[in-house]
């Protein structure tokens, strides 16, 4: 583990370049929906050990910078919920976002077996060797979401074209507001087999595509800053 914590700041040092204003923004809007005396859930996905192999390094140092800029913006307030939302199977989350999400009074693990967070439908560990802990969300993520009082939802994780984007789908179609930082979610998984049908053009073409047919759909969903790095190969 030792070893990995070193990996994952040289990359960050090495291949790091300015956040662009899009976390500013991100963080602005949030700051907006708080005055306003609301709740925000952060969803934190599958940004886990065995998916760090799939990731571009210099997309990965970049987007993992703007990550704990913002976690760590939010860390201690009362009414921002940070669900680490983990792919059962997929290891941990990476080591320095989750020193940075367990800053949080709020924080909260909650483990999937789909690819929407919204489609599991009970409680499941991490792994079947290990036991559910006292900080994993029970049951349905709705519920909970529900239960803390929360309409506002942040999303930010990978895949952009997988897993982000199909549980801000489901979040909408359940009554959610959403927002998006796409320059905070990874873009291109190096393992997808759609590499092989599709040019990094066709692939950044058809993944824009998909989330402005979600916007048209659901006026509630805020694209907070659309990337500008759209270029890159996904699911």
């Amino acid at each position: 583990m030792k070893a990995f914590n070193t990996f994952l700041l040289s990359l960050i040092v090495c291949f790091s370049s300015p956040v662009k204003s899009g976390i500013e923004d991100t963080i602005y809007h949030i700051e907006q929906r708080l005055a306003r005396g609301e709740s925000v859930a952060i969803l934190y996905i599958d940004m886990q050990t065995k998916f760090i192999r799939a990731f571009n390094e210099s997309e990965f140092a970049r987007v993992i910078e703007g990550q704990l800029r913002l976690i760590k913006h939010f860390a201690g307030r009362e009414n921002v919920h940070l669900i680490d939302v983990n792919y059962k199977d997929q290891g941990p989350t990476l080591s320095e976002a989750l020193m940075q999400l367990r800053k949080n009074i709020n924080y909260r693990l909650f483990v999937k077996d789909k690819d929407s967070a919204f489609q599991t439908m009970r409680t499941i560990p991490a792994s079947d060797d290990q036991p559910v802990p006292a900080d994993q969300v029970r049951g349905k993520l709705i519920d909970y979401l529900h239960s803390i009082n929360t309409r506002e939802i942040m999303l930010t994780g990978c895949f952009d074209g997988a897993c982000v984007q199909r549980t801000a789908k489901d979040a909408l179609d359940a009554g959610f507001n959403v927002s998006v930082d796409r320059d905070l979610n990874i873009i291109e998984n190096l393992y997808s087999s759609n590499r092989r049908l599709y040019t990094p053009e066709e692939h950044a073409r058809i993944r824009s595509q998909r989330w402005e047919l979600i916007q048209k759909q659901f006026p509630n969903l805020k694209m907070v800053q659309p990337i500008e790095h759209d270029y890159c190969v996904v699911d």
